[in-house]
C-alpha cells in the first residue's frame, strides 16, 4: 500500500516538473538609450510556454501598450526567442518591456531598470524651399519649423551650387522660426538652397527641397565724382563706378545740374 502511494506521489511530482512553465526577459535589461525608428531586439528564455505577448511601458510600468502576440520560439533557437521591435515615436526615460504567457498573464517578466527612448530632432525648411526668384542685396525671410532639438539655436547656411558647398550665414534661436537674411550683393545663381541645422547636433538638419534663383539686377553706380568736389577746368580727374550685368558704358557731362547732357 505504501509502495503504491509512493509511486503515485513520484508520478505527480515528475508530471509537475514536466509541465513547469518559466518565462524570463533577457533583453532589454535597463540602462539602454534608443531612438524612434531603431530596431531593439527583445530576447527571452522560456519553458513550457506556447505563445507570448510583448508589451511596453513609458511610465515605469504603470500602464502597458501591447506590441503583439507571437509563438514563444519566434526568431530563436532551443529555449530562446527573439523579436526585433521597431521603437515607436515616443519620448521617455521610464521605459520597460514586459513579456507574458499569452495563456496566463500572471506568468510574466519585465526589465527591473528603466531604459530611455528619445525622439530625434526635426527641422523643416519652409521658405525659400525651391522655385523662388529672389534679388541680390534684398532681404528674404528664411522660415522653418522645429521640434526636439538638442540646442536652443540653429545654424543657417546658403548654397549657390545646389548644395555641393555651403556658406555660413549666422546662428539664431531655433524658436524664432524666421530670420531676415540680406542676400549678398552680386549673387547670381539658379542653384540656390538654404540649409538649417541643430547648433549642437549637425545630424538634425534640413535643406530646401529644390533649387531657387538669385539674380543681381543690371545697374551702374557712380562713385566719383559724386558731389561736392571742386575740379579745375582742363585738369585731369578720375571718374569711377561700379557696374553689374553691364558690358559697355557711356560717359556724359552736364553743366546745368542734369538738365542737359553732352
Amino acid at each position: 500500500m505504501r509502495k503504491g502511494i509512493l509511486l503515485t506521489i513520484v508520478s505527480i511530482f515528475i508530471g509537475f516538473i514536466g509541465n513547469a512553465q518559466t518565462l524570463t526577459l533577457l533583453s532589454p535589461q535597463g540602462g539602454e538609450t534608443v531612438a524612434f525608428g531603431d530596431s531593439l531586439p527583445i530576447v527571452w528564455n522560456y519553458t513550457g510556454v506556447t505563445n507570448i505577448t510583448l508589451k511596453y511601458s513609458t511610465n515605469n510600468g504603470a500602464s502597458y501598450t501591447t506590441i503583439g502576440t507571437f509563438p514563444a520560439n519566434t526568431g530563436g533557437f532551443g529555449a530562446y526567442g527573439t523579436y526585433n521591435w521597431f521603437v515607436p515615436s515616443v519620448s521617455s526615460t521610464q521605459c520597460k518591456v514586459k513579456i507574458e504567457n499569452a495563456a496566463n498573464a500572471s506568468l510574466n517578466d519585465f526589465n527591473a531598470s528603466n531604459f530611455t527612448i528619445t525622439t530625434p530632432g526635426i527641422i523643416t525648411v519652409t521658405s525659400p524651399n525651391g522655385g523662388e526668384s529672389l534679388s541680390a542685396n534684398t532681404y528674404q525671410n528664411i522660415t522653418w519649423t522645429q521640434s526636439n532639438l538638442s540646442s536652443a539655436y540653429v545654424n543657417l547656411y546658403y548654397s549657390i551650387d545646389g548644395g555641393t558647398t555651403w556658406t555660413y550665414i549666422t546662428y539664431t534661436y531655433a524658436s524664432n522660426l524666421t530670420y531676415s537674411w540680406q542676400i549678398p550683393a552680386g549673387t547670381n545663381s539658379t542653384q540656390c538652397r538654404i540649409k538649417i541645422e541643430d547648433y549642437s547636433n549637425a545630424s538634425y538638419f534640413d535643406i530646401s527641397n529644390a533649387n531657387f534663383t538669385i539674380t543681381t539686377p543690371a545697374g551702374i553706380s557712380l562713385t566719383s565724382p559724386n558731389g561736392g568736389e571742386s575740379i579745375c577746368a582742363g585738369a585731369s580727374t578720375n571718374i569711377t563706378w561700379t557696374a553689374s550685368q553691364v558690358n559697355n558704358i557711356k560717359i556724359e557731362l552736364s553743366t546745368d545740374a542734369g538738365t542737359s547732357w553732352a
